[in-house]
């Protein structure tokens, strides 16, 4: 372990609210680091005589500070901090927290020291098994309702005094920790029993207060943070901070019976304007978006098949917080297409080996710039017709099996979030076979027709996994078919998907074509709600360049 640098032990008590039950063992920061304290308990202390609280930081390689309140004392020698509490002569509890950081990461100790006056009788209070809860509701759904159970950690002598209050002020600190986008819950959507107060009579150790939160008017696709907080009332309890909060995450979904996928042609497309369609339910009318495309490609003197990007693709995953992390956000999924590019590699073509060293590198992108996975379009290939240990000598839809079965295994290890392949279920890859024993269902998410025709289920898929129609609305292939009566017939039938391909609503755009009447039609048949109508674009300028500024139209 590197030495500790200790850039000061500084006041750390502040106007902003205390960050405690949203943090856990260890803080953790996807590019920052990780830092862990041992134990990581909140530490209690006498008015005066304590002795020390020995502390184990563990950090990997990175550098370490802490921060502490100046009536906290700190000895620190290599990974092992002691800490101690100077004499609290004063009438009143001291409250404050030690924070530790790595990089990025940060977490906290909760740390008290009672006044010299105080009753040694005193107990102290924490919320059962606080933590953070995320909820997905439905439309169906009218309220989330519950009990929170307040723990002393000895029975009092006298009756204690509680209140269970909402934190609105958290609401900055949660979302800023967390790198997220809340909206406070709407406290007239709110109902605590008794107000919120609670009382634990003398000699008992717990009580129970009922919540309610009225879910029925929420937005859809909008996360809520419901922060409740427990605090002292009477003078014979404490909180434990960092057991003092716990909070709901609640987003609201409408349940989709049929999807919709765009493919975007990002050469001209800015994949921003699919935030501008909208339903008049807050829903978005696009559920994911494939970037079209990047491609499997083959270097003869370094004999390597490897994922190419053309400018265009580099741009937008160079920039995925800008231009494809806000589509996430929002729920709609983001996956990188798959295309042969006129050489001898294909999706069709590799080894088993060739298979799993390059889904390692797909892999590895979709962690690097944040994908929900890929999309396989088999075409433009040119393969090998002799084996070699990259190439089966032809191409085979065993061999495009086995590349998505691999795909699928290496996204999930390496990203921490479910990772899916599509197929645009067209040429070689048209079927499917079992790898390993599992059944394509098991690593194909998603099928995807070529126009003028419909997706069929592979063995362990059903119709769910499958696209009814395609539409292509650049060149307008079977476009006719995009209306109200295909959409009821692909809900009605069972069918998960619609796939659109080649749009955009950027007026400046080489395929611009108005498709809006196309879509509200489908909106119509799918959902029974209208399309609320487009006020805004955004603009691709250049070769590798796109516009992040929103457009009046």
């Amino acid at each position: 372990m590197k030495k500790m640098t200790l850039r000061g032990v500084a006041a750390m008590l502040c106007a902003v609210p205390l960050l405690f039950a949203s943090c856990s063992e260890s803080g953790t920061d996807e590019v920052g680091g990780v830092i862990k304290i041992t134990p990581s308990d909140d530490i209690e202390f006498k008015a005066s005589g304590n002795e020390d609280v020995v502390l184990t930081v563990s950090a990997g390689n990175l550098e370490w500070d802490v921060f502490a309140p100046e009536w906290v004392t700190l000895d620190v020698v290599g990974d092992q901090i002691s800490v101690n509490a100077r004499d609290n002569a004063t009438d009143a509890t001291r409250i404050g927290r030690l924070q530790f950081v790595a990089g990025s990461a940060t977490t906290y100790v909760g740390v008290v020291q009672y006044s010299a006056n105080e009753a040694a009788d005193k107990v102290t209070a924490a919320i059962e098994n606080s933590t953070t809860v995320t909820r997905q509701v439905s439309d169906t759904d009218t309220a989330v309702e519950g009990k929170l159970t307040i723990t002393l950690n000895q029975p009092a002598t006298t009756d204690v005094e509680l209140k269970v209050v909402v934190d609105e002020a958290y609401l900055s600190e949660y979302n800023y920790n967390n790198k997220a986008a809340c909206t406070l819950f709407p406290t007239e959507s709110l109902v605590l029993g008794d107000d919120g107060q609670v009382t634990i009579p003398a000699g008992k150790t717990s009580a129970e207060i009922s919540y309610t939160f009225t879910v029925s008017g929420l937005k859809f696709n909008t996360s809520y943070l419901v922060p409740l907080s427990a605090e002292a009332v009477s003078s014979n309890v404490t909180v434990t901070y960092s057991r003092s909060r716990m909070n709901w995450v609640i987003t609201k979904h409408k349940s989709k019976e049929v999807q919709n996928m765009v493919f975007l042609e990002v050469n001209q497309t800015n994949p921003l304007n699919v935030l501008e369609y909208k339903l008049a339910d807050g829903q978005y009318f696009f559920d994911a978006v494939v970037i079209f495309a990047a491609n499997i490609n083959y270097n003869g003197e370094e004999d390597r098949v490897y994922l190419n990007n053309n400018p265009n693709v580099q741009a937008l995953l160079d920039e995925s917080d800008v231009y494809l992390q806000p589509l996430r956000e929002q729920g709609i999924k983001v996956y990188l297409g798959l295309l042969g590019n006129h050489d001898a590699a294909g999706l069709c073509g590799l080894t088993d080996w060739g298979a799993q060293e390059y889904a390692k590198e797909v892999a590895e992108a979709c962690r690097t710039y944040k994908l929900d996975g890929v999309n396989m379009d088999e075409e433009y290939s040119s393969y090998q017709s002799y084996p070699t240990r990259w190439f089966i000598g032809g191409s085979s839809a065993q061999a495009g099996s086995r590349l998505a079965y691999e795909l699928k295994k290496a996204m999930n290890e390496a990203c921490d979030w479910p990772c899916e392949v599509s197929y645009f279920q067209y040429s070689t890859l048209y079927n499917a076979y079992a790898v390993d024993g599992h059944q394509p269902g098991e690593f194909i998410d998603i099928n995807v027709p070529n126009y003028g025709s419909r997706s069929s289920a592979f063995a362990g898929q059903t119709n769910k996994n499958c696209a009814y129609a395609s539409f292509e609305c650049n060149l307008g292939s079977n476009m006719y078919n995009a209306t109200a009566s295909t959409a009821s017939t692909a809900k009605n039938n069972g069918y998960g998907w619609l796939m659109w391909f080649a749009w955009d609503p950027s007026p400046l755009s080489p395929i611009y074509h108005n498709r809006d009447s196309y879509i509200k039609d489908v909106a119509k048949g799918l959902y029974d709600v209208e399309l609320v109508t487009p006020t805004h674009y955004y603009r691709k300028i250049g070769e590798g360049v796109f516009d992040p500024k929103r457009y009046a139209r």
